[in-house]
């Protein structure tokens, strides 16, 4: 197996949280009962399925407002759950256990996963071809990755890997997929999960949760009961670079992304953070629950969390895009020392903003405009420092809003 370190780029994106009167507002969900869940999927805002402890499985049709109690015949926790349509559905959990739908939940049928070890995530490509992540101990420390290339109905050993646990999944496409674990671990496949190569985010941190929206943008979350963490990569996972760290007393469990600009991440303590700008800001939502929140699902304009004493929570929302986009520099220019060149970009809402400049690809910041008029368009003296690592960055100062953010890299040159 070859194993690869990459080294971590290590500047520090800008992070904003919104006020109280900005918050998204999540409701709990009436479910009838107070056991933990540990996962939820939705086929659309108004179907899905919620697992948790005692093999529950719970179904509704109608957006939350009533559930239907699913029958699996086990007496494992549950602990992830993936549908590919109304009908196809799989779920795992302890000891092993995988099983099988394809009527939507009104039957389940126990599958063979050849182990007696926890199910932590499946993931399915299509009907035929699954993922599954497995751990082993605390102490005792031991990771695989199965694949089923018969929907579920056995599974083979593709991976594995002593002294780490591999906790969650997240495909691309058939072909290229990351499963995230203990201590930073890292793995990658390019075959459809026939191989893997392993790499290091350069934390002791663990990787609750990793995902993809397309083959090449994604993040990781986790972080530990000192403080949370957010790594994200542009480049298929070749290299990751740390968006935000530092809440004390929460780390990220689960995270969901509709695609590269707006996404989610759930914490233990109840909250929820929001990014519309890939993650170069995130709003901080309090979600008025002391359960701890495990996993996050958007489908539409509703998101759904769950958590530990029956807690489902829910919110309606209008997803935004971004607000505010650099046009000049686009990435590729080379401005000259001395010379005035003309930062231009677009915005909606925007009145006033800041306007600042990085030589050293974020590392740090030095403030080019205070505050000045979103007009769209200002003139700059480019400074005497030579570099290939110039970033700007223009943040909107009065809605200081998640979608508030937009970098661009340039060149410096004589």
């Amino acid at each position: 197996m070859k194993v690869r370190f990459y080294i971590i780029s290590i500047f520090a994106l800008f992070l904003v949280f919104l006020n109280s009167n900005a918050q998204a507002q999540w409701e709990r969900v009436p479910v009838g009962t107070k056991n933990n869940f540990k996962d939820l999927f939705f086929i659309n805002s108004e179907t899905g399925w919620v697992v948790g402890a005692g093999a529950t499985i719970l179904k509704t049709l109608d957006g939350g407002k009533t559930w239907i109690a699913q029958q699996p015949n086990i007496n494992q926790t549950i602990s992830t759950i993936f549908f590919l349509d109304e009908d196809n559905g799989w779920t795992g959990g302890s000891k092993g256990g995988i099983l099988r739908t394809t009527d939507g939940g009104n039957n389940w049928i126990i599958c063979s996963s050849k182990t007696v070890h926890n199910i932590s995530r499946l993931y399915f490509t299509n009907k035929e071809n699954g993922f599954a992540t497995v751990h082993r101990g605390l102490n005792d420390r031991f990771g695989w990755v199965l694949k089923s290339t018969d929907g579920g109905k056995t599974w083979q050993e593709k991976f594995a890997i002593n002294g780490y646990y591999l906790i969650d999944i997240s495909f691309a496409d058939k072909y290229n997929g990351w499963a995230s674990g203990s201590n930073g671990l890292m793995i990658k496949t390019t075959d459809a999960g026939e191989s893997w190569e392993t790499s290091y985010l350069g934390t002791a941190c663990w990787l609750h949760s990793v995902y993809f929206v397309n083959d090449e943008t994604g993040w990781a979350v986790g972080g530990n009961y000192d403080y949370d963490l957010i790594y994200k990569t542009t480049n298929s996972g070749e290299s990751w670079f740390e968006v935000k760290k530092g809440i004390p007393g929460m780390y990220l469990s689960g995270c969901f992304f509709i695609n590269e600009n707006t996404g989610w991440a759930c914490s233990d303590n109840g909250t929820i953070l929001k990014t519309r700008n890939g993650g170069i800001s995130w709003s901080k939502e309090k979600i008025n629950t002391p359960e701890k929140i495990d996993e996050i699902f958007v489908s539409g304009n509703t998101g759904y969390i769950v958590g530990t004493n029956g807690a489902i929570f829910k919110s309606n929302f209008v997803n935004t895009e971004l607000k505010l986009q650099i046009l000049v520099p686009d990435g590729d220019e080379e401005w000259k020392i001395g010379s005035t060149q003309l930062i231009t970009w677009e915005s909606e809402g925007v009145q006033n903003v800041k306007i600042e400049y990085s030589y050293n690809n974020g590392a740090s910041w030095d403030e080019i405009a205070v505050s000045y008029p979103s007009t769209g368009v200002f003139e700059w003296k480019i400074p005497n420092i030579l570099t290939n690592q110039a970033r700007i960055k223009i943040t909107d100062l009065d809605s200081f809003s998640a979608t508030d953010s937009s970098v661009k890299t340039f060149r410096i040159v004589k």
